[in-house]
């Protein structure tokens, strides 16, 4: 796996300000302030994925979005929810886990309970996902850093192929996966999976349910 850095323009220009500013004051702390950002950059730099490995295009297949480690499955009525946990140390990267559609696109906002006094909100986005063997599929994705929102780059009515890029979570988070009841749950909880290359579920169909 290849490393690389990711820095938002804006998150860029503050810290090249903020340098300029201590440099100003006093050259001894725009140094130690360099080399604490540089500190931090190197120790949560991101794994990029060689996504040409391990590729799985079935369209029963439900490849894992993200990589991390399953926190929790959940077996409700009508659907499975599979919760993955994103660390600062794996790819950011949000992927499509099989090829389909984008049904909708929700930003919810609420108050952070320890920040509400400086007006930080805590943001988490839904997104629905739909093809022919997995209708309804909703990802609920949150942030882990209450100053750097998740980021997702697709909208309603937009189309993607199994393991494209359709958004990241800057610092980690985590993401909630729904799932149609008739999906086979090939995880359970404690399980490290990988982007693009774990089989989060695989479609049991018709036949497999009368078996059961």
């Amino acid at each position: 796996m290849n490393k690389y850095f990711y820095m938002d323009k804006k998150v860029l220009t503050k810290l090249f300000i903020l340098l300029c500013i201590l440099l100003f004051i006093s050259v001894k702390l725009g140094f130690i302030y360099l080399l604490l950002v540089s500190l931090y950059l190197f120790f949560h730099r991101k794994k990029q994925i060689d996504f040409t490995l391990h590729r799985s295009t079935g369209k029963e297949i439900f490849v894992s979005p993200v990589s991390g480690v399953v926190k929790n499955v959940e077996f409700r009525e009508n659907n499975v929810d599979v919760e993955v946990s994103v660390s600062l140390k794996r790819d950011c990267g949000v992927l499509m886990p099989f090829k389909g559609d984008i049904t909708s696109f929700f930003e919810i906002y609420s108050p952070h309970v320890l920040l509400s006094f400086l007006g930080i909100k805590n943001i988490k986005i839904s997104i629905g996902l739909n093809s022919d063997l997995y209708p309804d599929v909703i990802f609920k994705v949150y942030g882990l850093s209450i100053f750097r929102k998740p980021e997702i780059i697709v909208r309603a009515g937009d189309r993607g192929s199994t393991g494209g890029l359709i958004g990241y979570l800057p610092y980690g988070g985590k993401i909630v996966i729904s799932l149609p009841i008739k999906s086979e749950i090939l995880v359970s909880k404690g399980d490290k999976v990988t982007s693009f290359q774990t089989l989060i579920s695989r479609y049991k169909g018709n036949n497999d349910s009368k078996k059961d």
